[in-house]
């Protein structure tokens, strides 16, 4: 026991503090702080950290003036360590020590299962190994310690729910001589050097960010509290001393959560300030929006100022050009009225004649017969027509016919000459005698043998096939097929001539004849109208006469309207260019205008741009941070404190009393 202190202190002093929340809270001197009950849970495990013995030690404070003090406890085989107070223990864990005013301590044995579990592996060379194959080897060695939380408590803070594990925090301790070790480093915890040993610490807090949910809030998400140590070392003939880990709940005893309330106060001022920021990038939006439609508006305002300014430009040039030209419009006016005087002359001396002095009444009639006479013609030239068609075609089809019929006779010709009926004979008296002795074989096959015999079977087929003899039949026959086709080879050759009409040449010429006894036609009926038209182109002429002398009348008053309109077109063109010039200085000054205004869009639009961002990456950032995560983890840290102050004893403790509680895990030696 005082060799497993002596391991603690040493841990104290390698890393500069109490253990308060490493390890081991010092108790406090004052009587005010010491605690009811106080147990320190003394473990012995193998070397992979199998527990074997579960011993507690236990300070019982005698705060009782009566004349004995109470307890509760699991344990057995109690035994008082430092007194001779004697007790009595009911069948439910209820105890009554004797009081003789002093503090009870006593020990005694426990089966509970432990609230944190240690897990010791080693490897050599990169393979695991158990603590007997590790013994004695050289090499790469490494050595994990693994924790783990079996604690679970419902926790409600708030009105909310939460589950979380009691938070402890564990530190092992090991000696590992400089003889036997060498490039010691080790995950999570340090390693000090004292004389000839190298003391290595590691420190974890198994659950602990699990209760918390780190991982689930971005600021805290790459956060990691470690749940396992590991040291690493080259080793000769390993062997190993004990190791000590000790546990110890209190990790929040000390917080106070009064300081949260500053926090809580903070998520709400940044509740506002998100909003405040939003208004402030929709008010910056509505802005930037606004001056893009003014912008718009300038564009378009400008747009017709340059209108402007090329319209009167136009006017200007148009102005000069037609000032330049007024002399030649006057001198063209003049030329007008001395030809309309000439003109109103001309016409005074034209006289047409009169109905009288115009007949064409024969001309009309002549003109009437002949169109009749082509009528007729047309007549009798298509009747011709017709008739000579018919007559075509039935030409056609006799010399179609003429061919047929040649070209059949042709045929049976060849098919009669072609004709060998001796072949035919031949082939019909070898086919005769094929099928009669198919049906003779079949025949004599039914008549068994006993009644006629193979050779007398064979010599009846033999009589009677070779019997069969059509020869000679055919030569009659071939006779009268060589006389029918020498007379088809006698009938003499016709053809029947050709015959065209060029209906299509008459149709011409006949409608060219009647196209042109039409034109005729029409002439005599123009003709029989030219009295008429005479008398009304006299009519005509007479107000072709008035107009023209009005004209001219009208062609001297232009010309001295144009000579006022010259004088004015100089006073125009003044104005004109006064204008013109004005629009330029109007259109220099509202471009700008314009571009003065693209700049304060522009700014607007950076404006905008900076505030959505300040808001996004700067307040909204500080809006999450503050957000309801925070609210969470807040929630959390809360709990953690509940159930750390809700783990005071592991044996058993009174209503109403309070306690702490440490344990002390020993892992056995790897002797070589």
């Amino acid at each position: 026991m005082k060799k497993i202190m002596a391991v603690l202190l040493a841990g104290v002093l390698i890393l500069g503090q109490p253990l308060s929340g490493m390890a081991v809270r010092a108790q406090e001197n004052t009587e005010e702080g010491q605690k009811d009950k106080t147990e320190t849970v003394y473990v012995k495990a193998d070397a992979e950290g199998n527990v074997q013995d579960i011993s507690v030690e236990t300070v019982l404070k005698n705060r009782n003036n009566g004349e004995e003090v109470p307890d509760y406890s699991t344990l057995s085989d109690i035994k008082n360590m430092e007194g001779d107070e004697e007790y009595t223990q009911n069948p439910d864990g209820t105890m009554l020590w004797d009081n003789n005013g002093e503090d009870i301590s006593y020990k005694g044995k426990s089966s509970e299962n432990l609230p944190v579990s240690i897990k010791v592996s080693y490897y050599l060379n990169g393979e695991k190994v158990t603590p007997e194959e590790i013994a004695g080897k050289s090499g790469a060695i490494r050595i994990r310690f693994d924790y783990e939380n079996h604690t679970s408590e419902t926790v409600t803070v708030g009105g909310k729910t939460v589950d979380v594990q009691t938070p402890f925090v564990l530190m092992s301790v090991m000696f590992l001589p400089s003889d036997t070790f060498s490039n010691i480093k080790v995950s999570n915890g340090k390693v000090m050097t004292s004389g000839d040993d190298n003391i290595v610490i590691g420190y974890a807090s198994p659950g602990l960010a699990a209760s918390l949910k780190l991982e689930s809030y971005g600021p805290t998400e790459d956060i990691s509290v470690p749940e396992y140590v590991e040291i690493t070392a080259d080793a000769s003939e390993f062997e190993l001393g004990f190791t000590a880990t000790v546990v110890t709940p209190g990790v929040f005893a000390d917080m106070d959560t009064e300081d949260l309330n500053d926090v809580d106060e903070m998520i709400d001022d940044m509740g506002a300030l998100t909003d405040a920021s939003g208004q402030l990038v929709s008010g910056t939006s509505e802005f930037f929006s606004g001056m893009k439609t003014f912008e718009t508006y300038m564009a378009e305002y400008i747009k017709g100022v340059g209108a402007v300014k090329d319209g009167s430009n136009a006017l200007t040039e148009g102005l000069a050009a037609l000032n330049e030209n007024k002399e030649a419009l006057k001198t063209g006016a003049e030329a007008l009225q001395s030809g309309l005087e000439s003109l109103n002359g001309a016409l005074a001396q034209i006289c047409l004649p009169t109905e009288e002095g115009i007949d064409n009444t024969a001309v009309t009639e002549a003109a009437k017969a002949l169109a009749a006479d082509g009528e007729k013609l047309a007549g009798l030239l298509t009747s011709i027509q017709e008739s000579l068609t018919q007559m075509q075609a039935f030409t056609e089809n006799a010399s179609a016919y003429v061919t047929a019929v040649q070209e059949n006779i042709g045929a049976a010709q060849n098919n009669l000459s072609s004709v060998n009926l001796s072949d035919m004979e031949a082939a019909a008296n070898a086919s005769a005698r094929e099928q009669a002795g198919s049906a003779l074989d079949a025949a004599l096959a039914s008549i068994p043998d006993e009644q006629l015999s193979s050779e007398e079977k064979a010599g009846i087929r033999a009589a009677v096939v070779d019997g069969i003899d059509v020869s000679g039949t055919a030569s009659e026959a071939q006779g009268y097929v060589d006389a029918a086709a020498e007379k088809l080879a006698g009938i003499p050759d016709f053809e029947v001539p050709e015959l065209t009409v060029n209906a299509a040449g008459i149709e011409g010429v006949v409608s060219d004849m009647t196209a042109k006894l039409e034109i005729l036609k029409s002439y005599s009926d123009s003709l029989s109208g030219v009295k008429e038209k005479f008398a009304t182109m006299g009519s005509a002429l007479e107000t072709l006469k008035s107009s023209v002398a009005q004209l001219e009348t009208g062609s001297r008053q232009l010309t001295e309207g144009i000579t006022t309109f010259n004088e004015g077109i100089a006073q125009l063109y003044e104005g004109a260019a006064a204008l013109s010039s004005g629009a330029s200085e109007l259109t220099t000054a509202g471009e700008s205008l314009n571009t003065g205004f693209s700049t304060l869009t522009q700014g607007a639009q950076t404006l905008k741009e900076g505030v959505a961002a300040f808001d996004e990456e700067g307040i909204q950032s500080l809006g999450d941070l503050a957000g309801s995560d925070l609210e969470n983890l807040l929630t959390r840290i809360r709990a953690l404190k509940e159930a750390d102050s809700r783990y005071d004893n592991f044996a058993g403790i009174r209503e109403n009393q309070t306690g702490s509680v440490k344990f002390i895990i020993e892992t056995a030696e790897i002797e070589k």
